[in-house]
């Protein structure tokens, strides 16, 4: 199953994606949760209100290629 919340800003979608992820979790369905916002609302929803330390190789692909070392 795939679900999207798509609609303006301030209308709800971080509060009832978080929401629905959080119940489908607790029945024990596999849950992959990605926020494209910069806010990071959902994560901080989801993860009890402290948003989990992510980490950032960079923004353009040979940056990235050196952090992997390719």
């Amino acid at each position: 199953m795939i679900l999207g919340f798509l609609a303006k800003g301030g209308s709800g979608k971080s509060s009832v994606s978080s929401q629905m992820a959080l119940y489908l979790n607790q029945e024990k369905a596999t849950v992959l949760a990605v926020d494209a916002d910069h806010n990071m609302d959902l994560a901080y929803n989801i993860s009890g209100g402290e948003i989990p330390k992510l980490n950032h190789y960079s923004e353009s692909l040979p940056d990235i290629a050196k952090e992997l070392s390719l």
